[in-house]
């Protein structure tokens, strides 16, 4: 109790609560700029934190991470402009919400889910962090591979609720060929460049997702012209979106544990996560055909996902030094610049200064969970501004959000060319959602698929099918595809013979 005690009086200093604010405030702000996410959001403030005690270094860093990941979905609700890559999967059902004039509701959900997220994903860091931090570590080459054949198995499925599984194969496939785009991992040999210099480094995720998801909706309501909401604006009710994460808690939890799960493994990440949750969400429900279309279920299992990952992050990184990603790589880099080593022993070293970050932590999310709420209204009221002063704006996010990642004007072009592409994918009715699937998980699956065969005995491919969790999830994936495939037929032969047997 003595311990908690020093905690708290370390994290509710006036200097702390200071840095938690400007933390939140500046995440929430970077989250709803498109293309810059977390990464950007924590490298930014990074150098600030060179002079500061590790406490308070650690708890505005994690406070800006929290609250880019929260805020990446309220653009991704209003205007269907993903403010990060995490907010993604999170346009699927929050932005026809708000075409049903339910942005208050929405963003209520979104705030709910965000915090139910950060709790698990912060529960999970201080209780738990040793334990599965170690058990990352049995997971191999060939489990991220068949792992990410799992999620490249939804394309087909996700797609299959609306009867276009040909169509959702077709686009899975482009993203992957977009995503062998560049130099091969093992071999440095370029492939799709087309004598292009720029492309020998690949297609930016980034860039794609800003213009598939972002500039093609304002081609869109450039042609729509009125406002995104037109006469049908709710916003006085984020409460009623909070109660409807109470009432689905269990897909929230669910969602929110899996995003933990998956922060562990390198190179998995938020965007992954998200997209994740949601196709497992989806396939699970009793009403798939609902989801992207407005259900409720749909918003919250991303937005629950990703502030999990936020938070589970940072085990790996600090109970063993191993980076998950980008962002936990940021944080231990603040670590070392302070003197403190990440591994087994960095949670007794540092005493009552590491408890009060994860109070911080606690309280970040508390924070923004109440700004979240308080300015829902004002939040809301942006889609009832016209189209015609909206587009420009949009347009000039989607560019910078784009350009500033890496300072290059090509990956300007990528966001032009994929804001086409989505603009024609979405008014064919195309389930443009499956090129992400290809995208993100192309070259994760290509570099784990080599990396088995150079550990496995002769190159042999029984590593796949070696380990009981590599065999167990390729058993997964060909029974989920198999009942996908034959639930038409086997609907059709009970309906014959329920005719024949009147």
């Amino acid at each position: 109790m003595e311990h908690l005690l020093a905690a708290l009086q370390i994290a509710l200093s006036l200097h702390n609560i200071g840095y938690l604010l400007l933390g939140c405030i500046a995440g929430l702000f970077i989250g709803v700029l498109p293309g810059l996410g977390p990464v950007f959001g924590v490298a930014l403030f990074l150098p600030l934190t060179f002079n500061l005690p590790i406490d308070s270094s650690l708890i505005l860093l994690s406070a800006v991470y929290a609250s880019v990941a929260y805020g990446d979905g309220i653009t991704s609700i209003l205007l269907n402009v993903p403010g990060g890559p995490g907010g993604v999967a999170v346009t699927f059902d929050g932005y026809p919400l708000t075409k049903m004039g339910k942005a208050g509701i929405a963003l209520g959900a979104l705030a709910g889910s965000a915090l139910i997220g950060d709790m698990i994903g912060i529960a999970a860091l201080v209780t738990i962090a040793p334990a599965l931090a170690n058990f990352s570590l049995m997971i191999g080459p060939a489990e991220y591979f068949m792992l990410c054949m799992f999620g490249l198995s939804m394309v087909a499925i996700i797609s299959s609720g609306s009867g276009q599984s040909v169509k959702g194969l077709i686009l899975g496939c482009l993203g992957l060929s977009i995503a062998f785009m560049g130099r091969d991992v093992m071999t440095g040999v370029e492939r799709f460049t087309f004598g292009s210099t720029f492309l020998e480094d690949g297609i930016s995720f980034t860039s794609a997702s800003i213009g598939l998801f972002a500039l093609s909706q304002a081609f869109i309501l450039t042609e729509e012209g009125g406002s995104i909401a037109g006469e049908n604006l709710l916003i006085s009710k984020p409460w009623v979106g909070v109660l409807s994460v109470v009432k689905n808690w269990f897909t929230a939890v669910k969602s929110a544990v899996l995003g933990v799960f998956l922060s562990l493994m390198p190179g998995i990440g938020i965007t992954t996560s998200t997209l994740f949750a949601y196709m497992v969400e989806h396939r699970t429900a009793k009403n798939p055909e609902t989801y992207g279309t407005g259900n409720i279920r749909g918003l919250i299992a991303p937005q629950a996902a990703a502030n999990a990952t936020a938070s589970g992050e940072l085990i790996p990184a600090l109970a063993l030094g191993i980076p998950s990603g980008a962002t936990s790589a940021i944080f231990i880099a603040a670590l070392t610049i302070h003197g403190l080593r990440p591994g087994p022993e960095f949670f007794s070293a540092g005493g009552a200064r590491i408890d009060a970050v994860f109070v911080g932590m606690f309280l970040a999310a508390l924070v923004f969970f109440i700004v979240g709420l308080t300015c829902t209204p004002l939040f809301s009221k942006i889609t009832k501004v016209p189209n015609s002063v909206l587009v420009p704006l949009i347009i000039v996010l989607c560019f910078t959000g784009s350009y500033v990642l890496r300072n290059e004007f090509g990956d300007m072009i990528i966001t032009a060319v994929f804001g086409v592409i989505g603009y024609f994918l979405f008014k064919n009715k195309w389930p443009y959602q499956c090129i992400v699937l290809g995208l993100i998980l192309g070259s994760l699956a290509e570099s784990n698929f080599h990396r088995a065969l150079k550990i496995s005995p002769d190159q042999s491919y029984s590593i796949f099918v070696d380990k009981p969790m590599s065999l167990i999830l390729l058993l997964i994936i060909g029974t989920m595809l198999l009942v996908n495939y034959l639930a038409d037929p086997i609907k059709k032969i009970k309906n014959t013979g329920g005719t024949r047997g009147h």
